[in-house]
C-alpha cells in the first residue's frame, strides 16, 4: 500500500488518544504541518471523519464536508519536506503482527526524570547512557514539543515531536537474561530494566532541609509574588511538612513552621536548600513578627517606639496625616500586611502605618492579643481600593513600567477600583494594578498627582477589553477599513497568509485578544489580525454583535502544490509577476480592460517564450476540461483540479487531448508555448472565487529560482508618490474574482 501524507490547512488541530471528540488530548499539529497517516486506517464519530498519524488520532474533515482540517498532499511533496512528520516504525513480533513498545533504551549521554510531561515540571532524577526502562504503553503523551513516556521514576522524553532529536529507542522486547556458561553461541547482553522507586515515596521521605544558598526567603503561600514573611539564613536545617512538596512557576517548595520557602528552581539549575539528616538540637523556622500571633491573626498593635506616623500610603514618602503617640493600641485591618520600601506596614481607619522595619531591629509596633483600655484609634469597615482620575487620560500599561506595552487609556474623572495590596514605586512614579493593567497614581516625589483616593466607585466598572459593556466577550468583527492583512503570528512582519476585505465578517477567539507593539490582534480561523491601534486613531475592524453572513475564508491557507515549473527556466526568457505589475497600470491607462475580472491586477503569473517548448502539468491533479479556440486565454486553455484549487494554463497551442477527471502528473505534457502568438503560458490559480498568487503556492525552492533570475523589483512592480503597496514577488494580494459590469478595481488605479 503507497503511503499517504496529509497537511494541516485549519489548524491548530488537536490531537487526541482515539477518535472521538471526547478522548484525551495529547497536543496540538499547527498550520501547514504535513504528516503521515496510516494507510486504510479511519473512524467516523462525533460528526467527524478521524485519521490515524504518528501522535495518535486527528480529525481529518466534518462528515458533511463544509469543515476540513487536513488535506492530501504528494508524497514526492512530502518526502522532501524536513519538516514533515513520518510514521515510526512500530516493532513486529516474530509472526509478523505488530506490537506496542514497552521497554526504552536512554541513547543520550544524560536524561532527565521530570515529575509531570512537561518541561517546566520539577526535575526528580538523571538516567545514565544506556539504561533500559520499562514504560507504560499507554502513556505516551505530547506536550511541549516533546514524546513522552512514563516510567517507574517519573516522565521523560523520548524525542522531539518532529523526530529531529532522539534520546530514547525502543527494544522489540523486554531484555535477556545473561546466557548459561554451557551456551555455545555468545549472547549480547542488554542492561536490566532500572527499578525505580515511586515518585511519591522519594518526595515523601524528605523531612530535613539545610539552607546551603541563603538567605532563603520565607512565603505566606508557595508563590514568589506572595507576602514575604522572613528569611532563613545559610546553615539552618529546618524540618519541613512530609508531602508538602509543591512545584509552582519555576521553583519547588516546602511548608515548615513558619511558612513556605523554595527549595530550589524546578528545573534544577539552583539549590537553595538541600536533604538533610535530623539536627541536634532540632530548630524551628519561629512565625514572623510575634513568637504566638502570625501575621494572618494580628488584629492589634501597640505603640512601643513612638510617636509612629500615619500615612496615605504604605510608603515613608506619601502624605503624612498625623501621628500615634506611646502606648496607644490600634486596631489593623486583618491580611493588610505590606512591606514597602524597607518597612512592614499595616493599615487602619486612620491610614497606613510602619510596625517595624523588613530587616528587624526594634520595632515601632508590637502585636497585642487584646484591646486595652486607652484605645482611641479604631477600624470601622475598610472601603475598597477607589481612585478617580483627576489629571487624564493616563495610559493603561501591562506591567508597572513606562516603557511596557500600553494596553490602552482610562479618560479624566473615571473611577476603577485598585488591588490595594499592588503599590508599586518603579521610574519615579507610583503605580497601581488594576482590571485593565497597571496606571499611575502619581509621581514618587508628589510633584504630579493623577489619581485620588475616593470613598466609592462613581461609574461601573470600565468593561474588560474585548468585552461588551455587559461584560460577554466580544466573538465577531467586520472589516470596516480594509484591506487588511491575515498573519501567521500577530506580528506585522510575521508572513502574510491572507487578506480580509470591507464588509467581510469573521470569528474570532475571544481567549487569544493580545497586545504586541501598539496593535490590537485577534486569531481567527485563517491566522491573526489587528482591529485597531492601542490609542484607538484608527479602526479596522468594527465588533459586532452576531454575523449576519458566512465568515470570511481570508483568502486561503497556502501550502505548495507545484513541483516543477510548468515551463522550464532555462527556456524563459521572461515574466510578468502576479498583481501590482507596471504592465497591468499602463494597461488602464491605453484604456484597455483585460484584468477587469481580476480587479485591475494581473491575475497569474507569465512564463515568456517565443518557442513552441512544452508545457508541463508542473502538479498532480485531475483535468477539469480542456477549451479551444477561446477568446478568453486565447487561442486555447486547460483546466487542473488540485484539491481546493483549480489551475488554468491559458494562452496555450496545441492542446493535449483529456476526458475530465483524467489524472495529471508534474511531468504530463499539457500542451506548447503559442509561438508567434502569445508568446507566453499564463499560469492562473483560484481559490473558490478568489485568484491567488501561484508563487505561492510552490515551494520555497521554486519561488527562489524564480526571485533570484528576475530581481530588478522597480522594472516589474508600479509604484509612484502616491502609490507604494505591493512591490514584491511574494507581498501581493489575494484578489477577488469580479463579475462583469460590477467590477471592483483596486491598486493604483483604485
Amino acid at each position: 500500500m503507497s503511503r499517504q501524507f496529509m497537511q494541516v490547512v485549519d489548524g491548530p488541530l488537536i490531537v487526541r488518544a482515539e477518535p472521538g471528540v471526547a478522548a484525551r488530548r495529547l497536543g496540538e499539529l499547527v498550520t501547514g504541518r504535513i504528516i503521515e497517516i496510516v494507510p486504510g486506517v479511519s473512524a467516523t464519530t462525533d460528526g467527524f471523519v478521524w485519521v490515524q498519524h504518528q501522535f495518535g488520532w486527528s480529525a481529518e474533515r466534518g462528515l458533511e464536508e463544509q469543515t476540513v482540517f487536513m488535506q492530501s498532499v504528494p508524497e514526492s511533496l512530502a518526502i522532501n519536506d524536513s519538516t514533515a512528520v513520518l510514521l515510526a516504525p512500530l516493532a513486529a513480533t516474530a509472526d509478523g503482527v505488530q506490537t506496542e513498545l514497552t521497554y526504552l533504551q536512554v541513547v543520550t549521554d544524560a536524561l532527565t526524570v521530570r515529575a509531570e510531561p512537561r518541561t517546566s515540571a520539577a526535575r526528580v532524577a538523571e538516567l545514565p547512557h544506556g539504561i533500559v526502562l520499562a514504560v507504560d504503553p499507554s502513556s505516551r503523551t505530547l506536550a511541549d514539543g516533546f514524546i513522552w513516556w512514563r516510567h517507574g521514576q517519573g516522565w521523560s522524553a523520548a524525542s522531539t515531536d518532529a523526530g529531529t532529536e532522539i534520546y530514547l529507542e525502543p527494544l522489540v522486547t523486554a531484555p535477556v537474561n545473561p546466557p548459561a556458561e554451557s551456551e555455545s553461541a555468545p549472547v549480547v547482553v542488554e542492561p536490566p530494566p532500572v527499578e525505580l522507586p515511586d515518585l511519591a515515596d522519594a518526595l515523601a521521605a524528605s523531612r530535613y532541609f539545610k539552607v546551603v544558598m541563603g538567605p532563603v526567603t520565607v512565603r505566606e503561600k508557595p508563590d514568589v509574588n506572595s507576602r514575604k514573611l522572613g528569611e532563613i539564613p545559610n546553615g539552618v536545617i529546618v524540618e519541613v511538612v512530609p508531602g508538602s512538596r509543591f512545584v509552582n512557576g519555576d521553583y519547588v517548595y516546602w511548608q515548615h513552621s513558619g511558612g513556605w520557602s523554595a527549595e530550589g528552581r524546578a528545573d534544577g539549575g539552583q539549590q537553595f536548600m538541600i536533604p538533610a539528616t535530623e539536627p541536634d538540637p532540632k530548630v524551628e523556622v519561629p512565625a514572623p513578627d510575634h513568637p504566638t500571633i502570625t501575621p494572618e491573626e494580628i488584629r492589634f498593635l501597640k505603640v512601643v517606639d513612638g510617636p509612629v506616623s500615619i500615612r496615605a500610603l504604605p510608603d515613608p514618602t506619601s502624605q503624612k496625616l498625623g501621628e500615634i503617640p506611646n502606648d496607644t493600641v490600634v486596631e489593623v485591618e486583618k491580611g493588610s500586611r505590606v512591606v514597602a520600601s524597607g518597612y512592614i506596614y499595616y493599615r487602619h481607619s486612620r491610614g497606613w502605618s510602619a510596625m517595624g522595619t523588613e530587616a528587624g531591629g526594634s520595632p515601632f509596633m508590637i502585636p497585642v492579643a487584646v484591646m486595652m483600655p486607652d484605645v482611641i484609634v479604631t477600624l470601622p469597615q475598610v472601603p475598597l481600593g477607589v481612585f478617580q482620575v483627576i489629571d487624564g487620560p493616563i495610559s493603561i500599561r501591562a506591567t508597572p513600567d513606562v516603557g511596557s506595552e500600553k494596553l490602552g487609556e482610562l479618560p479624566n474623572l473615571v473611577t476603577v477600583e485598585i488591588d490595594k495590596f499592588s503599590m508599586t514605586d518603579r521610574d519615579g512614579f507610583i503605580w497601581w494594578r488594576h482590571h485593565l493593567g497597571w496606571s499611575v497614581e502619581r509621581k514618587s516625589d508628589s510633584s504630579g498627582v493623577f489619581m485620588l483616593r475616593v470613598p466609592v466607585m462613581l461609574n461601573p466598572p470600565l468593561p474588560q477589553p474585548g468585552t461588551w459593556p455587559d461584560g460577554t466577550p466580544v466573538r465577531f468583527f467586520e472589516v470596516v477599513d480594509g484591506p487588511i492583512s491575515i498573519r501567521k503570528e500577530p506580528d506585522s512582519s510575521a508572513d502574510r497568509v491572507g487578506t480580509l476585505f470591507n464588509k467581510e465578517q469573521i470569528e474570532v477567539d475571544p481567549a487569544t485578544r493580545m497586545v504586541l507593539k501598539g496593535l490590537v490582534w485577534w486569531r481567527h480561523a485563517q491566522g491573526w489580525s489587528v482591529e485597531r491601534p492601542v490609542t484607538g486613531t484608527q479602526t479596522f475592524m468594527q465588533p459586532i454583535r452576531a454575523l449576519t453572513q458566512a465568515p470570511s475564508t481570508g483568502g486561503f491557507n497556502p501550502f505548495p502544490i507545484f513541483t516543477r515549473h510548468p515551463v522550464p527556466l532555462n527556456d524563459t526568457q521572461w515574466i510578468q509577476y502576479f498583481g501590482n505589475t507596471r504592465f497591468a497600470y499602463n494597461l488602464r491607462v491605453q484604456k484597455k480592460f483585460w484584468y477587469n475580472y481580476c480587479q485591475g491586477l494581473h491575475g497569474g503569473f507569465d512564463y515568456g517564450c517565443n518557442r513552441a517548448v512544452p508545457v508541463f502539468a508542473g502538479v498532480d491533479g485531475q483535468i477539469i476540461d480542456v477549451k479551444y479556440n477561446t477568446s478568453t486565454y486565447a487561442p486555447n486553455f486547460t483546466r487542473v483540479r488540485v484539491g481546493p484549487f483549480m489551475v488554468i494554463y491559458g494562452h496555450i497551442a496545441g492542446p493535449s487531448s483529456f476526458n475530465v477527471g483524467d489524472v495529471v502528473t508534474p511531468e504530463t505534457v499539457i500542451g506548447v508555448i503559442d509561438a508567434g502568438g502569445q508568446n507566453h503560458l499564463h499560469l492562473e490559480v483560484r481559490y473558490k472565487n478568489q485568484i491567488v498568487n501561484p508563487l505561492r503556492v510552490m515551494p520555497p525552492e521554486m519561488q527562489r529560482e524564480i526571485t533570484s533570475r528576475w530581481k530588478d523589483l522597480n522594472k516589474h512592480f508600479y509604484s509612484d508618490s502616491l502609490w507604494n503597496q505591493w512591490l514584491s514577488p511574494l507581498d501581493q494580494p489575494v484578489l477577488d474574482l469580479q463579475l462583469k459590469g460590477q467590477e471592483v478595481i483596486i491598486g493604483p488605479h483604485g
